[in-house]
């Protein structure tokens, strides 16, 4: 059988929390205030990896640094 690499198409909350850097608080206020879309499977909350890195992509250049240090939770 090949070697095929597998990627995540999706997050859970904790998964996108931990990746980002991001605390829940934050986490349900970006939902809020639309920054962020997430989808319900059943009772799961879960944010496709397109919409992660398009919000990752908003962050100010600042911000986005601070994250990759572990800086900002």
């Amino acid at each position: 059988m090949e070697n095929q690499t597998f990627q995540k198409r999706v997050y859970s909350v904790s998964e996108f929390r931990h990746a980002f850097s991001v605390s829940n608080t934050s986490f349900y206020a970006l939902v809020k205030a639309g920054q962020l879309k997430t989808i319900k499977i059943g009772r799961r909350t879960l944010v496709c990896r397109d919409e992660a890195e398009r919000w990752f992509q908003t962050l100010p250049s600042g911000a986005i640094l601070a994250r990759r240090a572990g800086g900002v939770h």
